[in-house]
């Protein structure tokens, strides 16, 4: 399986982080931007509400206003004012109908003037056509109370509160609102008539449609009695009233209707009461924070381009150490051990490199010291093969057995010629490098033997072997170099007969060995050597040494050996061997006695 570059991981890892803090950061920046965006629109829309309000207020103040003049009117006072069989008078009705023509001419965004006397008689001026009333009776009408009860005050109703016979052709004419209220004598303030002036609904649209800009909101005009002006747009008549579109006065809300969002606003009217409701597609207000979103954009743009470039460097400034060190480990592989130079920008990176020159320089040091091993075994091989044959001690014994053989004592002659080649069965082993205690002190006794004979009352011998010892395996010749050294440099030179005490042991996971003799000893200084610098091969000394030598390659740090001497005080070498898995971890007491 192939794995990507780590400098390519890097990348690809910077680029994912990158790419998904970027879409969360533009999802966060549109929803907060469509939360602030419909709060700023929402503050406009009711401004434009209130732009609105203030233009529909100023007209219909300005109509009430108008509607007073009228009613002070001495012309219309006169009239209404007169008897019945007077106003059938034809000249003052035409007096009447001048006068209403003059005061009209005076507001243009009045279309229609009507009076009616207390008998229900009509006296109207209309920029289309005069309108037939689907009844002369006045206090049949829904408002007729109510504006009495006013007394003199106005309401505003729409198409006059469905006064007139509106039919097929007059519904083509323009719809309107109307001013209502009653028309009092000036001297004894009785009703004498009704007042009605019409203004188109066109006329209040031109009222605020001049302070608006060119996106202009469908408007819902609402008196808590009726609906003076509806939306235009289709899908927004489903909505009667603004309660049905569910938003509150003085707020402002988004809704979707019909797969479109709108901006829909409400607004109290604080003289009136009347409801202003507005609703604007969405789509059509342009977003105030246009000018962020595209600072926004260069801003990713930028940090994308910072943070591509800057994984890039990280990516090299990582790999490149470490570019370094895999050149440097197949350089190792042929076997070339040189360190790696470099300076890394991090701590970490140069611990690396540190951590790494030490480990090549502890493998080259260790394969110079396998090297160096390896000579060494070669050598101790070469040693033991010469301690196994031993020519002068072959030479020597021989020599005792044909000096003995001359004297006649052939049974003595057998005796060293058998315990000689006892001696050689045994320390050959077959070629086996490991025997058992037990094989390994026979070897010394066939040696002691042959000594004695040789040397016959120069020493003794006393050999204590545990049970649980005897069948512990231990390297071939281990004992019987060190009972040659007691023997040859221990009680030889002092001339006179001495003792070779041998004595093994189980103590805990480890055996304990002994070889101690009461002969000439050594100084100090060389038991310190022997024991400080085994691995020192000597020509002098080398079956002692090679065979400590042995020993701590077989058995590593932990067999331990601790030499006693003094000058005239003979010599004592202990030996703890670590015993192998498997063996026995006893503590039996009983002691074999090889003594001779």
């Amino acid at each position: 399986m192939r794995f990507a570059r780590i400098r390519s991981q890097i990348i690809f890892y910077y680029l994912a982080l990158l790419v998904i803090s970027m879409l969360t950061s533009g999802i966060m920046y549109q929803r907060m931007n469509e939360s602030f965006t419909e709060e700023k629109v929402g503050e406009v829309s009711l401004q434009t509400l209130n732009a609105i309000n203030s233009g529909i207020e100023s007209l219909l103040d300005s109509t009430n206003n108008y509607s007073q003049m009228i009613l002070s009117n001495n012309t219309v006072q006169e009239v209404l004012g007169s008897k019945s069989d007077d106003r059938d008078n034809g000249f003052l009705t035409h007096k009447l109908e001048v006068a209403l023509s003059d005061l009209m001419l005076a507001e243009p965004s009045i279309s229609s003037i009507y009076l009616f006397d207390n008998n229900g008689r009509k006296f109207a001026i209309d920029l289309q056509s005069s309108k037939p009333l689907r009844t002369d009776r006045m206090e049949f009408t829904e408002w007729y109370s109510k504006v009495v009860a006013l007394d003199g005050k106005a309401i505003w109703r729409k198409n006059a509160g469905g006064i007139f016979n509106i039919t097929k052709e007059i519904q083509q004419e323009p719809q309107f609102i109307s001013l209502i209220r009653i028309v009092n004598d000036m001297n004894t303030s009785k009703k004498i008539g009704v007042l009605i002036l019409n203004i188109t609904i066109a006329d209040l649209k031109k009222s605020y449609e001049r302070s608006l800009n060119a996106n202009k909101p469908d408007l819902m005009i609402e008196t808590g009695h009726e609906t003076l002006l509806g939306f235009s747009r289709p899908e927004l008549r489903a909505y009667p009233s603004s309660t049905s579109i569910g938003v509150s006065p003085g707020q402002s809300k988004i809704e979707h209707i019909n797969n479109q969002s709108y901006l829909i606003s409400s607004l109290v009217s604080t003289d009136r009461g009347w409801k202003f409701t507005s609703a604007q597609p969405l789509g059509e207000w342009e977003s105030p924070y246009k000018q962020f979103n595209l600072v926004f954009i260069l801003i990713m743009l930028f940090n994308f381009i910072c943070i591509f470039m800057g994984s890039i460097w990280i990516s090299r400034l990582i790999t490149t150490p470490i570019l370094h060190m895999l050149r440097s480990m197949k350089r190792v592989e042929q076997g070339e051990f040189k360190p790696v130079h470099y300076v890394a920008k991090t701590d970490e990176l140069n611990q690396f490199r540190d951590r790494y020159n030490n480990m090549i320089s502890t493998i080259e040091q260790a394969l110079i010291r396998e090297k160096e091993e390896q000579k060494t075994i070669r050598k101790l091989e070469l040693g033991i093969l010469q301690q196994q044959i031993k020519p002068h001690f072959l030479y020597n014994t021989l020599e005792a057995a044909g000096y003995l053989a001359l004297s006649g004592d052939h049974q003595e002659s057998y005796h060293v010629i058998s315990e000689l080649a006892s001696f050689y069965r045994r320390t050959l082993s077959k070629g086996n490098d490991v025997v058992t205690l037990d094989e390994e002190i026979k070897i010394i006794q066939h040696y002691l033997n042959i000594q004695n004979i040789r040397y016959p009352d120069i020493f003794t011998s006393n050999i204590y072997v545990t049970q649980e010892a005897r069948n512990v395996r231990i390297p071939k010749l281990t004992l019987q170099p060190l009972v040659e050294n007691a023997l040859y440099h221990g009680i030889r030179p002092m001339g006179q007969c001495g003792k070779i005490l041998i004595f093994a042991q189980i103590q805990g996971d480890q055996m304990k060995l002994i070889v101690e003799d009461d002969g000439i000893g050594m100084e100090e200084n060389l038991t310190r050597e022997m024991e400080s610098e085994p691995f020192v091969l000597r020509e002098s000394s080398f079956g002692l040494r090679g065979t400590l030598m042995r020993l701590k390659l077989y058995y590593g740090p932990e067999m331990k050996c601790h030499m006693t001497s003094a000058p005239g005080e003979g010599t004592r070498i202990e030996l703890n061997l670590p015993l192998m898995e498997g063996e026995n971890h006893g503590t039996e007491t009983d002691q074999s006695d090889y003594s001779g």
